[in-house]
């Protein structure tokens, strides 16, 4: 670790005892982890199909396709998600007083913030996801 972040990155703290956000991050996702939290916030199925597309949500997502009154076009949902994903401010993944950094280190987003968004049927490579 020292030769990605310098020996100024102490996870355990400047005292060894008071740690940093970064230090702080990995103790809650040790702790996320021992209580079997999976981290999937959902997974929405978009089928498409000769007759126009399907979508499945999941697991606390609703899939519509109106938008401020209006039905929207052919191809077009809004997806609406119940399920609120724990932010981490942007930071210096270098600094131990980050919490950007003791996400990186965990993989914090890929194990606790998974919504999973699979795709069937589309021809070709036209798609797009925004």
């Amino acid at each position: 670790m020292c030769a990605l972040h310098g020996n100024a990155f102490k996870i355990e703290g400047a005292d060894r005892v008071h740690p940093g956000w970064a230090g702080h991050v990995i103790m809650a996702t040790a702790f996320l982890d021992v209580m079997g939290l999976d981290g999937d916030l959902g997974t929405i199925e978009a089928e498409f199909t000769p007759d126009g597309m399907n979508v499945t949500p999941r697991d606390g997502q609703r899939a519509l396709r109106v938008r401020d009154g209006q039905v929207l076009p052919a191809g077009l949902i809004r997806v609406i998600h119940d399920r609120i994903p724990f932010t981490v401010e942007p930071g210096d993944v270098r600094s131990d007083s980050a919490m950007a950094a003791g996400a990186a280190l965990t993989d914090f987003h890929g194990r606790f913030n998974r919504l999973t968004l699979r795709v069937t049927g589309l021809k070709g490579s036209v798609g797009r996801v925004t």
